[in-house]
């Protein structure tokens, strides 16, 4: 074999070796970077957070949680701080104060003036709103979500008796048995929780928790309201409103919603309290309520008596006694 033809050969192998090299780590580094756009959200997209002028959402947009406890809020705010901060890979949104009327709710600066507010009371949400429309009249995108109330009612219950559940040790009677007690003890607190803030917030967008959840259903799992009045408080705002037995399919409702979403995923019960977890499983799934404990939940109250209705747990006959309805 000549020189020339030694070279020749040997150049060869060295082009193919490299060309395999870049190959493989063009491979690896499509991989990863398909990882991260998983770990961070569906729609994840470094360029058009990074690169400037391209974030997807504008300078002066709010995103807003106004939900029902123990329905996903701490998942819905995370997604919108991912959405809105300037570098998702580090830097958090910065909490600010606003008016003293809402106590309750929080404010926080993520760049560009984009801002994102949570609350469980709906009070305190017009009043921060009312603020935040000082500065901004930007677009306004309202998230808030329902859950059924034979898996809502445990959650409530796991929060609100967290310390001396969440590492219990006991059986299955015995959880029962406290669960019972706290239905009875903490009733004007589920009432409450029922109230201060879906009920206002769909009135607010002439909506009701019946029409919401049927146009929910018929969607698959969420419905989208506007105002008919482009002004006011909430006149540049879109409200999604999402089911938690649809949860899987979120990221989904919101980045059709909303292109550009970064969707976190929040941390379940089980995650939290993995000792009482199989009862937890138990009580959400299998515990059938009473005629007489529906009742002394439900009192008087409309709201709380329309959400149990909604989802099939009790109805008004003709002498407006309760029937009771099981789950399935």
């Amino acid at each position: 074999m000549s020189n020339n033809h030694k070279r020749s050969r040997s150049a060869f192998l060295c082009i193919t070796a490299c060309v395999m090299f870049v190959t493989y780590h063009r491979q690896d580094m499509t991989a990863s970077s398909s990882f991260q756009r998983k770990l961070f959200g569906r729609a994840y997209d470094p360029s058009t957070v990074t690169a400037k002028g391209k974030h997807p959402f504008d300078e002066g947009t709010v995103g807003v949680v106004i939900n029902t406890p123990k329905c996903g809020t701490g998942g819905l705010t995370e997604t919108f701080i991912r959405s809105f901060s300037e570098n998702p890979y580090g830097s958090k949104c910065v909490g600010e104060d606003l008016d003293s009327k809402a106590t309750k709710a929080h404010n926080l600066n993520c760049g560009g003036d984009r801002r994102v507010l949570r609350t469980h009371d709906m009070e305190s949400g017009i009043e921060a709103m009312k603020v935040i429309r000082e500065s901004t009249d930007q677009k306004c995108m309202i998230v808030t979500a329902t859950r059924d109330p034979r898996t809502w009612l445990p959650s409530v219950f796991m929060q609100r008796r967290n310390k001396q559940m969440c590492h219990a040790k006991m059986s299955k009677k015995e959880y029962y048995e406290v669960y019972r007690q706290w239905l009875v003890e903490d009733v004007e607190k589920i009432r409450k929780f029922v109230n201060i803030a879906r009920p206002w917030l769909l009135e607010h967008f002439g909506s009701s928790m019946t029409e919401a959840l049927e146009e929910s259903r018929r969607n698959g799992g969420y419905a989208t309201f506007k105002r008919d009045k482009p002004d006011g408080l909430f006149g540049q705002c879109e409200l999604l409103f999402m089911e938690m037995e649809a949860s899987k399919s979120w990221p989904d409702f919101m980045e059709s919603a909303w292109p550009g979403i970064m969707f976190a995923q929040g941390k379940t019960r089980a995650d939290l309290c993995p000792e009482s977890a199989a009862n937890y499983k138990s009580l959400a799934q299998g515990y059938i309520y009473t005629k007489e404990e529906l009742e002394y939940i439900i009192g008087d109250d409309k709201n709380t008596a329309e959400y149990f209705r909604v989802y099939g747990m009790w109805s008004d006959d003709e002498t407006s006694s309760l029937v009771i309805k099981e789950k399935q």
